[in-house]
């Protein structure tokens, strides 16, 4: 069973040995209402049944990642915050790193002079 409100996906339940009950575990999804003024309404957390929360983070506050509403990292907020993945981006919305902080793995995920700058941390590109 899926509850939407207005066109948002809020409640969605799967049993696995029958029909959909009201007893039936459901993962619950909250946005943010757009109050605000602003002409948006993106995922701020995801519950799961075992009661684990996941919520995406949009960046700071007034930042680029902020009024681009892209996702600048996954964090597990069930008790504190754990950062689960962590991206990287060239330009508007090309990903070129996404980092696992936890076991300390990541995916480069182009392998150009540009992107290699920028995950070096170098801050100008120089053509002599």
């Amino acid at each position: 069973m899926t509850r939407l409100m207005g066109r948002q996906l809020v409640t969605e339940q799967q049993e696995h040995d029958g029909a959909v009950a009201t007893s039936t575990p459901s993962v619950q999804y909250f946005f943010e209402d757009a109050s605000s003024g602003s002409n948006e309404i993106r995922l701020n957390q995801l519950t799961y049944t075992n009661g684990r929360t996941i919520a995406p983070s949009y960046g700071a506050s007034g930042g680029m990642s902020d009024y681009l509403n892209r996702v600048d990292a996954i964090n597990d907020t069930t008790s504190g915050t754990t950062t689960l993945a962590a991206y990287t981006y060239l330009g508007v919305g090309f990903v070129v790193r996404i980092a696992s902080p936890e076991p300390g793995i990541w995916l480069d995920l182009c392998n150009c002079l540009p992107c290699s700058r920028i995950l070096s941390g170098a801050r100008f590109c120089r053509s002599w």
